[in-house]
């Protein structure tokens, strides 16, 4: 191996997985500048950490897991500073990976009902337990199967499910009294 041979397989460690990496970070975050500064402070402990690599799990799960580490991190110490102004960082024009569009956004009402169920769901999302929050977004929005969440969050199989279960239950409470009401206004 040449000397530059390391440095050109961690650029495309990089190169593959920074998308993977930022897109976790910022659905924990929230905000696009911490979301790039968790990213960074992902691929520097990489860096650091690359000869501790076993290969006992994929390289995937290994970045999942440092990501989600580091977000929560980024995320505990400055949750008393943002907790007030959390929502404005989520919708704010600083949005690149939001991906939860809705498939038809034409007419302006469309668009402010389409924001407003975004915001209902953030807001749920946000109400319930960090470990319940974190399986559900690993399951549901990066499509992960329950092994490799488990794997991630250092937990078992069962703990996952259990935790899916939670999530989804809680969810259907919080969301719950927002599309009865909805759903009455539009049929009434």
């Amino acid at each position: 191996m040449t000397e530059t041979e390391p440095g050109r397989l961690f650029d495309r460690l990089v190169e593959e997985n920074k998308d993977l990496v930022y897109n976790l970070c910022y659905r924990i975050l929230r905000n696009t500048e911490d979301a790039e500064d968790a990213s960074q402070e992902v691929f520097i402990s990489v860096y650091k950490s690359i000869d501790n690599f076993r290969g006992e799990a994929d390289i995937r799960t290994w970045l999942y897991r440092i990501a989600l580490n580091k977000a929560l991190d980024i995320r505990k110490s400055k949750s008393a500073k943002k907790r007030a102004g959390i929502f404005l960082s989520i919708f704010g024009d600083n949005k690149p990976v939001m991906r939860l569009k809705a498939a038809y956004t034409s007419s302006p009402s469309r668009r402010v009902e389409d924001k407003e169920r975004k915001e209902v769901l953030e807001e749920a999302l946000n109400s319930i337990p960090e470990k319940q929050r974190t399986a559900i977004l690993l399951s549901k929005i990066e499509g992960m199967p329950q092994k490799e969440i488990a794997d991630i969050m250092r937990l078992s199989e069962g703990a996952v499910e259990s935790l899916l279960s939670r999530a989804k239950k809680n969810l259907q409470d919080l969301l719950r009294d927002y599309y009865v009401s909805t759903l009455g206004e539009t049929e009434g």
